[in-house]
């Protein structure tokens, strides 16, 4: 049975539907995140276009193939376009699919081991160490009085408690000892021991920044105070970004909590510089979050690939993405070939 001049056959014209479809979706999911911030209808309607476009494309390099054979220049052209616009978004479309949880749990895996190094070996860089000592001999004082106070015997006003009220009073400018009432019967209750522990804790947390060691070291300890304080809440911001990417919200909640804690990160950062004199260059200056905001961004998807040339599944990725784009084109051509001609006879859409 013959078929009729220019339509080809039937399983063929399946065929190009089948891999059009897949082709549609593929690219239209990469090219949309570009215009997600612009809204979910918008952001389609887009991509529609894009698709059109690229598949117009595919059919004007198929018909060059069958009707210009020669016309090398504008089958480079039309190439050069469609693999722009089909190529990028299909890549885009496969990072994010396949991608996106990975690149997600490696962007927070480093933006915790930066946090907590510059946590603990960030804030050692802050010398404090004569007001550590000092501040350290107050813990243990204020630990041995809690002692005397929760004893039931003196409640604080025995020999070793006067013992201790003196020392600290010798360390810390204008402490003066509470007025318990002389007997223990005021201790009766849990609540009068801890009201008299956070009595005396106060005292001495606004009487030690009195003393001429923390005045002298005030600027060190505000500094390492925060910096320790500020990573201990980046670390709470990063505990709570999910590590699982299920569509374009996800990716974009995951990304703008990523670039909030870079932003604190590196608040806490230049205060570190501003007080290390020097020594800190080894912790980073930045967190490097580009993964995160690369993926699902048409725009950095060649500084994304670029990056990630380590690893196997980007050449797979990049692979599919150009194989699709010439199963469109092949399927084009066998589908206008004219009857009678034998498309396998033709070169590959792929040579030119």
């Amino acid at each position: 049975m013959s078929r009729r001049a220019g339509t080809g056959d039937k399983p063929a014209l399946f065929a190009l539907i089948g891999i059009a479809i897949v082709f549609s979706f593929v690219i239209g999911r990469g090219w949309k995140t570009l215009f997600t911030p612009y809204g979910s209808v918008p952001s389609w309607l887009a991509a529609a276009v894009i698709v059109v476009v690229a598949l117009s494309l595919c059919w004007a390099v198929a018909s060059e193939r069958i009707h210009h054979p020669h016309a090398k220049g504008a089958v480079l052209a039309y190439l050069f376009f469609l693999i722009n616009l089909s190529a990028l978004g299909t890549i885009n479309t496969m990072f994010l699919q396949f991608q996106g949880g990975s690149v997600v749990r490696s962007e927070i895996d480093k933006a915790i081991i930066a946090t907590t190094k510059i946590k603990v070996e960030g804030s050692s860089l802050i010398d404090t160490r004569e007001y550590d000592e000092y501040d350290g001999k107050l813990s243990r004082l204020m630990s041995d009085l809690k002692t005397e106070i929760e004893n039931p015997l003196n409640c604080g006003q025995g020999p070793r408690a006067t013992d201790i009220i003196n020392e600290i009073k010798r360390l810390v400018p204008g402490f003066q000892p509470l007025s318990l009432g002389g007997n223990c019967q005021n201790f009766s209750n849990r609540e009068k021991v801890e009201q008299t522990i956070n009595n005396y804790n106060k005292k001495i947390e606004e009487g030690k920044k009195l003393s001429p060691i923390y005045i002298a070291k005030r600027g060190e300890i505000l500094a390492k105070s925060a910096i320790e304080s500020g990573a201990a809440e980046i670390l709470k911001k990063i505990g709570k970004i999910p590590r699982e990417i299920n569509g374009d919200n996800d990716l974009y909640l995951a990304r703008s909590q990523l670039e909030e804690v870079a932003q604190s990160y590196l608040g806490i950062r230049q205060e570190l510089a501003a007080r290390a004199n020097g020594r800190d260059k080894e912790l980073a200056q930045s967190l490097d979050i580009t993964g995160i905001t690369s993926l699902g961004n048409i725009g950095q998807v060649i500084p994304f690939i670029l990056s990630r040339l380590n690893d196997l599944a980007t050449y797979v990725y990049v692979a599919l993405a150009v194989i699709l784009d010439f199963a469109v084109i092949a399927a084009f051509m066998r589908v206008i070939t004219p009857a009678g001609r034998n498309v396998g006879r033709q070169r590959s859409p792929v040579l030119l």
